[in-house]
């Protein structure tokens, strides 16, 4: 059961915000092979606290933490921990989670106060002994999601996406380059950078990164399409070959190094090749609007 955030989401950032959320595996999107774990989301969470019952051991303010997050209410939840501050960070953030869906603003202000923790929530003692599987689906770059454990970095990329569905793309990248540099927080940033048309920032975050699977190859991709935007052809076209030479990448990684490579061809002169890398890249995405544009372009005659 997909997270109700997500169908949310999907629809409040249609109709506001102009951005496309991708569908997860439940549905037919990509999804990175890599990150295929099941977690619960975190409408299951109250659930799932709930199978946990706290021992007789237990202190009093486990017992009643225990108990608002057993009843879902956000407000019940944050009202304890306002009486028990060591619960305060996981508090905002669970309730965050669950209030996204009634009050996006509210949500996101708290999952934010939740992470200026530096401590990391997926070490806490509560989401170890009753949350131990639970998790997020996030989407981080070119429409594909992964799945990750409720920890910090799983929030920040969360909040960060908001920020950049909602156009504050400065705001998302401030929050990525606070946060543990892992892959996918430098996937994130990549992605930002590029659409920020930061090219020389996005050769450095990419810099020896090498093709091991669909988050590196997405990497490889907006490397070789940074190169290419900075008129060095050759070696975008070596980093674009190198991106495609799995055949098993997911759709949207593939796609978006066969639009780079077709844009390179396309600016060369080279026509037939570029025709054939856009309509490669609809076969793999054939929604996909980037290579439609060029196609058409093609059609009406602005390359030949």
């Amino acid at each position: 059961m997909m997270y109700r955030y997500r169908r949310y989401a999907l629809q409040q950032a249609q109709q506001d915000l102009g951005f496309r959320w991708s569908a997860s595996h439940h549905d037919g999107g990509p999804v990175f092979r890599d990150m295929s774990w099941e977690f619960a989301e975190p409408d299951q969470y109250p659930e799932l606290v709930g199978k946990q019952k706290p021992g007789l051991m237990a202190s009093k303010d486990e017992k009643a933490f225990h108990r608002a997050v057993v009843s879902g209410d956000p407000s019940e939840i944050l009202k304890v921990a306002g009486q028990v501050p060591k619960y305060g960070t996981v508090a905002k953030a669970i309730a965050g989670l669950l209030t996204l869906e009634a009050d996006l603003d509210r949500g996101v202000s708290l999952i934010e106060e939740a992470i200026a923790d530096p401590d990391d929530i997926g070490k806490d003692h509560f989401i170890r002994k009753y949350l131990p599987n639970a998790g997020l689906t996030v989407v981080i770059a070119a429409g594909v999601v992964v799945r990750l454990p409720l920890q910090r970095n799983s929030l920040v990329l969360l909040v960060a996406e908001l920020h950049q569905a909602r156009g504050a793309a400065d705001q998302a990248l401030q929050l990525l380059q606070s946060s543990e540099p892992t892959t996918h927080i430098k996937l994130s940033q990549t992605e930002l950078l590029y659409e920020a048309e930061r090219f020389e920032d996005v050769l450095s975050m990419t810099e020896g990164v090498v093709n091991d699977d669909d988050v590196t190859a997405l990497m490889l991709a907006y490397r070789g399409r940074a190169l290419g935007e900075l008129g060095r052809d050759d070696e975008a076209m070596g980093v674009l070959a190198r991106t495609l030479q799995f055949e098993k990448q997911a759709p949207t990684v593939r796609a978006i190094a066969l639009v780079g490579r077709g844009m390179i061809n396309q600016a060369r002169g080279e026509f037939i090749l570029a025709q054939n890398d856009f309509t490669a890249a609809l076969v793999e995405v054939p929604e996909d609007e980037e290579a439609k544009l060029h196609i058409q372009e093609l059609i009406d005659g602005a390359g030949f």
